[in-house]
C-alpha cells in the first residue's frame, strides 16, 4: 500500500518547492533564491539588488546548514566562490 501524497516530492527539493510556490501565487513563503554557477551570475543578481540588502550564499553540496556565508557585495560572493 502506497501513502504517496500528489506533490509532496516538492517539499524535500528546494527547486521544485520555489517552482510549485511560484506557480500557485505563493512565492512570498520562501525568500528569493537563485542558482549561480558563476561571477556572471553573481553580478547579475548583485546589480539587481538595492543597497543594504544581504544574501545568503550556500554551496548546494552541502547540507544542514554547512558552508552558508552572508554577502553583502558581490565581492564579497565571488571571494567566498573563488575559495571553495
Amino acid at each position: 500500500m502506497s501513502l504517496s501524497i500528489p506533490g509532496a516530492k516538492h517539499l524535500a527539493h528546494k527547486a521544485l518547492l520555489a517552482t510549485a510556490l511560484k506557480t500557485t501565487g505563493h512565492e512570498a513563503v520562501a525568500p528569493e533564491t537563485h542558482l549561480v554557477r558563476g561571477e556572471a551570475d553573481v553580478a547579475k543578481v548583485m546589480d539587481a539588488t538595492p543597497p543594504g540588502e544581504v544574501w545568503f550564499l550556500k554551496n548546494p553540496a552541502m547540507q544542514r546548514g554547512q558552508g552558508v556565508f552572508i554577502i553583502r557585495k558581490s565581492e564579497e560572493a565571488n571571494h567566498t566562490l573563488n575559495s571553495s
